[in-house]
């Protein structure tokens, strides 16, 4: 998880900028991936009840590298844009921090045709 953490609520909180770091570094695609229902597995497991789990996946991605002298802007907004890629893929309840995020309707725009694209 980018946030450094495992979300109690199932939403997303403030991320850490380690993810961008490591793959802008290694010049590695991301691809951008959120399991929904996870919050309700333990609650469920005390009953004996399944937990139904769904797996989104988005297409894979790559950062630019990063120039030492531009690091801590460049690290902010590849992991604002990482974020802002999961909390498109995720329900509106679960998309925490990012949920009212002014950009995030260009990135829930990007999910929806990526999925639409795959479909034909």
């Amino acid at each position: 998880a980018p946030e450094g953490t495992r979300s109690n609520t199932g939403s997303l909180q403030k991320p850490k900028p380690g993810i961008a770091f490591l793959a802008s570094k290694a010049n590695v695609p991301i691809v951008p991936a959120v399991i929904i229902g996870t919050d309700k597995t333990f609650a469920n497991i005390k009953r004996i009840k399944r937990t139904q789990l769904i797996l989104k996946i988005g297409p894979a991605f790559h950062l630019d590298p990063i120039q030492r002298s531009e690091r801590r802007i460049k690290l902010n907004q590849y992991t604002e844009e990482i974020m802002l890629r999961l909390a498109a893929l995720l329900p509106e309840e679960n998309r925490g921090v990012y949920a009212n995020h002014p950009k995030l309707k260009l990135f829930i725009e990007w999910a929806n045709k990526s999925y639409m694209e795959d479909d034909n």
